[in-house]
Order: C-alpha cells, then structure tokens, then sequence
C-alpha cells in the first residue's frame, strides 16, 4: 500500500495516518498480556495483534494510493468518518464519572491524534473535490482514464529532484548571509532547498513526536495530582511535616528531571534530522567516509534497513527515560547537598580533597607549560614533533610515572562518567553509534539505520532518477518514431551482398553498376565512394 522507495505521494497525508495510528502503537508498547499463562501464546498473540491493527489501518494506505483516486477518495472518506467517530465516541463514553481533571488528563493526550484524523478527512475530501471539479459528476472517465502521476514508469522524479541536479550542473552560487537569529537556528537544523525527507523517515518523526508529547502530558498530570494530595495533607507533628516537604520537593524535582528530558529528546530529534539529511546527501555524492569499515555492503541490507522504524522509536522511548533518570538523580544529588549535614561533610571532604584538586590541575598546568617552553624545539614549526631537550624530558619522563598513578585512576572516574553522560544523550539517536570504534558492527540500531541509509540511496539518488527519467522518455520518443525505408537503398544493399559472396556473377552483370570483388580483394564490393566489406562471420561493414 505503501511505496517507501517511489515518489513520496502524499507524503503529509500518510504520516498522519501513521500519526493516527500512534494510539495502537502506544498500547502495543505497554500493554500486558497477562490472560496468557504460556510464553507461545503470549508471544503468538502479540504478532496477531499487530497484524490486526496492520490490518485496521490498511484501508486508508489502500485509498491514498489507489490507482483512480476518486475510487479511494470514495471509499476512503467514509471509513475514516466512522472510525474517527466511533474512536472517540468510544472513548468520550469511558469519561462518564470523571472529574473535570481526569476528563482533560485523557482529552489532551489525544489532540494529535485528532488533528490527524482530521487532516486525513481533509484530503479526502480535497481529493474528491478535485477530481469531480476535473471530470465531472459522472463519467467514463473516472475509470479508464490515464493517471499518469500514478504510473512508475512515466512520472520518476519531482521538481526538487531536477534542482538538485540542476545544481550540481550550474556553478555554485555564493553563500547567503543570514542575520544573527537565523545564523544560530541553521547550527541547530540548515534547511536546504532540494531535499525532501523521505515518507518513511517522516512518519517516524511523527510517531516519535506524539509519544513524546503523550509521555511528557501524563507526566505533568502525575506531577500535579502527587502535589495536590501533599497540599491537602495537614498533619500537626513536625516530622509528617518535614516527610511532606521533602516529597513535596522529590516531585517538584521529578518533574524537572523530566522537562529537561523532553528538551533534549526534542533537540536530539532535531538533529537526528538535520545529521540524517547530511548523510543522505554525502551518500548521493558517493561519500561513504563516515560509515565504519567493519559494516559491508551486502544483499542482507535490504532486510536489516527494514528494522529501521522500530529501533529508531524504541531507541527513542528508551533514551527518554535514561535522560529522565540521569537528571533525576543529579538533581536529587543537588537537593542533598542542601542538607546541612551533607553540607558539612562536603566542606569537610573540600577541605581535603579540594587542595588534592587543586595541585592535580597545577600539575597538569605545568605539563602543558613545560611542553610549550623546555621540550619544544623552535628550530621546527609547531605541528612537527622535535624534542629540544632530550635528557630532561627523559628525567621527567621517569618522575611522571609515579606522580600521574594518581591523576590516572581519577581521569578513570571522570572517564566513566563522560561516557555514561554521552550515551544517555546518543541513545535517542539512532544515527550515532554508542559503540568506540571497531565494536560498531554489534551496534544493531546503528546498522539498521546504515542499511536503511544504503536502500534509500540506491532507488532516492537524485542523479540516478532523473537519467532513468530522461532514458525512459527518450525511449518512448524513439518508439513512437516512424522509420521511413527505401526499396531501392535495400535492393542495393542485396545487390552488393550477392556479389561479395558471388565473385563469379561478376560477367552477368552490365558495366556501370556495382563493381565485383578482384582476386586479391576477397569478399569485397564497391559501388561509388561506398566500399562493402564481408567479415568472417558473414557480417557486411559500411565504410
């Protein structure tokens, strides 16, 4: 129903169907089948259910890319109104007792899947109108007519496709010069003119999207209802007292935790999308530098790249909640310092460990120094390495191994702790490996998306499309050609092949004519300035 490597028809209208579908896929991810006792079944049961809810949103991918779209216009539009209504009439009838804070808890998490719904109804509809508005209220035409944005082999390439091309063609233009603002939004996502996001990356974005939005509403809702009961608790002893504050202030600092979460997992989405469409534009230029080597290129990518989807949600998911733990517990970190005891014991460790802080940065500061003045030969510009003193730099070489032990196992500890802070913040992303270097390949999420990057590369490269456009017209051109043949230019051509397999008719034929081969010629025959040639393999050449 979908073509994810053709034109990208209605790109807007199928994320929003995908948008739509997000109810479903939120209840496929928490959803607990427990009726099942047995592992089988319950495995069994959660493929057939998303068959099932594969099967319930089909209809619509099947109206959107049918071949006559006022037949899916037709048939596409009335099941999107019923099931919009009966969607939302089923879950207006389960508010029935709620307080006004639980009916908006459950009305706003559902907004955008309105708006999709909504916005699937208005294409259809603008499909049908169109499509009457062209050919009428009745006719012929509606079912035999030619669709020729519908035909693969007619229609290859869209405008941007063309630009693109017409870009790598023409000289470049010179840079544009953006004000302050806009200089500092393009570090965050550069727009360019001649790339469109292909259909499938689209709809990811929108699913992701929605399930943030939904996650970060319930927990606020949370937030809010936690807060409500501790501010009704009233209680005359101190220590209830105190126990409500101090919670009162872990779900002030929950929710912190998880507002800065949703800020970066919307940056991360950002600049999944902005690294993505450069990837795919290196890829295009044949640039495959920044794709490890240990990840081959092989026939086996076309069913990894489909893992692309669900590990780029997943990974999404996952990486909101690690972000949302790593805040929570910095931020609970720093509301324990506010206790006075806490308080003391860190001016107390300062007063120690600060001073061994202090002389561990002098000393790295001297080495650096040390490394700019004593070892450094001046005789060679900076980026050579030359030894100026060589003896010192051995002495000094002896002495550091014993004085850095120190300084290792606490760069140890600062190691471990950029790299966790690293991986919480990539884990969102799918297009950065969390791997080093050389362990890349045991990075599924990683090769799915690089073997998602190869397929799409391989049938969305601008330049590939718009030659098999111009070989696919030009070749139709030169069927419809009518070729024009003369009797007497064929009776000729016979002629001469006759008697340069025929020497010896030569003494029928009247003089003027086609002259015969000679004895040292062998299958030769000329006739004016043409000389015709038989090859070995009975084959004539026209010189």
């Amino acid at each position: 129903p979908i073509d994810f490597l053709g034109m990208d028809h209605d790109r807007l209208a199928i994320m929003c169907v995908f948008g739509a579908a997000t109810g479903s896929i939120f209840l496929l991810i928490f959803q607990n089948i427990s009726e099942y006792r047995n592992a089988w079944g319950k495995a069994f049961l959660l493929i057939a259910t998303c068959i099932e809810y594969a099967f319930l949103h089909y209809p619509y991918f099947g109206c959107l890319a049918s071949y006559h779209r006022i037949i899916g216009a037709l048939m596409g539009l009335p099941y999107a109104v019923i099931v919009f209504v009966v969607t939302f009439t089923a879950g207006l009838q389960k508010c029935n007792g709620y307080t006004t804070h639980e009916y908006v808890a459950i009305i706003l998490p559902n907004i955008p899947l309105i708006f999709c719904h909504l916005f699937i109804m208005g294409k259809f509809t603008l499909v049908l109108y169109k499509e009457i508005k062209e050919y009428g209220t009745c006719g012929i035409q509606f079912f035999f007519r030619k669709d020729e944005q519908s035909e693969v082999q007619v229609k290859l390439v869209r405008p941007w496709l063309k630009d693109y091309v017409k870009d790598l063609i023409n000289k470049p233009k010179p840079p544009r010069h953006y004000s302050r603002l806009e200089f500092f939004l393009r570090k965050i996502y550069n727009p360019k003119k001649n790339f469109k996001f292909s259909t499938q990356t689209l709809s990811v974005v929108m699913i992701c999207s929605i399930l943030l939005y939904g996650i970060s509403l319930l927990d606020v809702y949370l937030a809010i209802l936690w807060l409500d009961k501790l501010n009704n608790h009233s209680s005359d002893f101190a220590l209830v007292k105190r126990s409500v504050k101090v919670l009162r202030d872990l779900v002030g600092l929950a929710l912190a935790a998880a507002l800065f979460a949703v800020i970066l997992c919307v940056i991360s989405l950002i600049r999944f999308l902005e690294n993505h469409k450069n990837n795919m534009l290196r890829m295009f230029k044949g640039d495959k530098s920044f794709i490890p080597r240990t990840i081959s290129v092989s026939q086996f990518m076309i069913g990894k790249g489909l893992r692309y989807h669900s590990f780029q949600i997943g990974y999404f998911l996952w990486g909101y909640i690690l972000l949302f733990t790593l805040f929570s517990v910095i931020f609970i970190f720093f509301y324990i310092l506010s206790i006075g005891i806490v308080q003391d014991l860190v001016v107390g460790w300062l007063e120690g460990g600060g001073v061994l802080l202090a002389v561990a940065l002098l000393t790295y500061l001297c080495l650096l120094i040390i490394a700019a003045t004593i070892f450094r030969d001046y005789d060679f510009p900076k980026n050579v390495i030359s030894i100026n003193n060589r003896n010192v730099y051995l002495v000094f070489s002896y002495f550091w191994f014993f004085v850095g032990l120190p300084m290792g196992v606490f760069s140890a500890i600062s190691r471990i702790l950029k790299a966790m802070a690293v991986g919480a913040l990539m884990l969102p992303r799918i297009d950065h490996s969390v791997m080093p270097d050389g362990f890349q390949r045991f990075d599924r999420g990683f090769n799915a998306y690089i073997c998602y990057l190869h397929v799409q590369t391989a049938y969305r490269n601008p330049v590939l499309r718009v030659f098999c456009q111009i070989l696919s017209d030009e070749t139709r051109h030169n069927r419809e050609r009518k070729w024009t043949c003369s009797a007497q230019a064929r009776a000729r051509w016979f002629l001469a092949l006759t008697l340069a397999r025929n020497p010896q008719l030569v003494s029928d034929r009247k003089p003027g004519g086609v002259e015969a081969p000679q004895p040292g010629q062998g299958g030769c025959v000329k006739h004016g300035d043409v000389k015709i040639e038989v090859g070995r393999y009975g084959l004539i050449q026209d010189k």
